[in-house]
């Protein structure tokens, strides 16, 4: 799955911006222009993904969230800055609008089709194209203390599909749960893959495995090998074990954006500031375009990037 195209709506750096994303987008523009876009991303998975919408209010500054809604995010309760008014337009009355269009890959699409015995007008909608189509809002309180999430339209191909009332189809929530966790933003914390390491399921531990000989492959000349210890990614000497940010200025930057494309489960990964070095970002690329890897898409924020509006 990958987002082919983003509307954003509301936003006070972007008040109004539409354009079609590639497999590997690369976003240049004003700083403001583009954590737009990267908040709206995430806004777009905060309406079927609670951990989306904990990073974006952990993006903004906000404390002590609380999530509201069931197992679908309704919205948060929340304590933040004051400059949490800066992120709306003036004249948005305090509302946020994205839309995005999903190209589902097969077993997604799959999964659609599925539901299509119990509801005839899906056989139709995904006779066009493979794409889910999502609108999606933010009202902020007026005290900025709390924030609804709500998706406001949806549509299967060019076949649009009540979100509320007796209408609302009743496989929407699970295609919804189906979703979570296939938008997300790097670099992974360290906390990430000790969490992955600690799940004793083989897709887990393949790839932790996998993440560290990457990571080996990236940061040549150590000398050591890389393994995971509870506290964290260490280098492995003849008499000694080294912790990750022993290894060079770098390291635990690398481990970061390896850690995002191979354990944290994101499909389509956005990258808010460039790794350095053109050999990190074709690597990034490479992830995106090669078979075999989980990420489908790369969203990526540079000076050298398609200016944005």
């Amino acid at each position: 799955m990958y987002v082919s195209s983003l509307g954003v709506q509301g936003f006070a750096a972007l008040p109004s911006w539409q354009g079609e994303l590639g497999r590997v987008a690369r976003l240049g523009g004003p700083a403001r222009s583009r954590a737009a876009v990267s908040d709206a991303l995430l806004l777009l998975a905060a309406s079927f993904d609670r951990a989306a919408l904990a990073a974006l209010l952990h993006g903004w500054g906000a404390e002590a969230h609380e999530i509201l809604g069931g197992p679908l995010p309704e919205g948060a309760t929340f304590t933040g800055p004051r400059s949490l008014r800066s992120v709306v337009a003036p004249g948005a009355e305090g509302m946020l609008r994205v839309t995005g269009t999903l190209r589902l890959d097969p077993p997604l699409f799959g999964k659609l089709r599925q539901f299509a015995v119990r509801d005839v007008r899906l056989v139709d909608a995904l006779g066009s194209e493979p794409t889910v189509t999502l609108k999606v809002g933010a009202r902020f309180s007026p005290e900025f203390d709390a924030v609804g999430v709500d998706l406001l339209a949806f549509a299967v191909g060019r076949e649009s599909f009540a979100v509320a009332g007796k209408e609302r189809p009743d496989w929407l929530d699970r295609f919804f749960r189906a979703l979570s966790g296939r938008i997300g933003r790097g670099p992974l914390a360290q906390a990430g893959w000790i969490a992955r390491a600690g799940r004793w399921d083989p897709e887990s531990q393949h790839a932790v495995r996998r993440g560290l000989r990457e990571l080996s492959r990236m940061l040549p000349g150590q000398g050591l090998e890389l393994v995971m210890m509870p506290e964290g990614i260490a280098g492995l000497g003849a008499a000694e074990l080294v912790p990750l940010r022993r290894l060079g200025a770098g390291a635990e930057r690398a481990a970061g954006l390896v850690g995002a494309v191979w354990l944290s489960g994101a499909e389509v990964l956005v990258i808010d500031e460039p790794p350095v070095g053109r050999r990190w970002r074709a690597w990034l690329a490479a992830a995106a375009e090669t078979s075999g890897s989980p990420l489908e898409q790369l969203v990526i924020f540079d000076d050298d990037g398609a200016p944005l509006g």
